[in-house]
């Protein structure tokens, strides 16, 4: 929760005149803090209305309510651990997350995330799979993959 607190506090100085400027690494890394410690209303804070959000599992999410749907579903099953770290690549937002499962505590696989980010706000968010369980790696997986 203090990290939350802190990300959220470098966000709102960097809107201020005084003090670091805060940038999209900084919205990203809002969401990320809040999704780790379950916060799913802070890290739509940092969510434009009517984001769009492509899963690992090729499906597409459109807006809050869908997100948090997804988001919160996710939290109830998995838990990611940040693989590397958050950073600006060719005006994105690039970071790899390993994968794993509750039930069993299984690594799951490796994602690789990209965030656009628009005015303060991520207004697309796309996971794609990188590397499986069985050490397959993979390009694009079918809608059927269950991450």
């Amino acid at each position: 929760m203090w990290r939350l607190a802190l990300a959220l506090g470098f966000l709102l100085m960097g809107v201020s005149a005084c003090g670091p400027k805060a940038d999209a690494k900084t919205v990203v890394e809002v969401f990320l803090s809040s999704r780790d410690t379950h916060d799913v209303d802070g890290a739509l804070s940092v969510l434009a209305p009517d984001a769009a959000l492509r899963a690992p599992n090729e499906l597409q999410y459109t807006g809050a309510q869908q997100i948090r749907q997804w988001l919160q579903g996710e939290l109830n099953n998995y838990s990611f651990q940040i693989s590397a770290q958050p950073k600006m690549e060719d005006g994105r937002v690039t970071w790899h997350d390993n994968l794993y499962n509750f039930a069993g505590d299984r690594w799951i696989g490796e994602i690789a995330w990209t965030a656009e980010v628009a005015d303060m706000k991520i207004s697309a968010l796309q996971g794609r799979v990188v590397r499986g369980a069985s050490g397959v790696i993979c390009q694009t997986c079918p809608p059927t993959t269950s991450i």
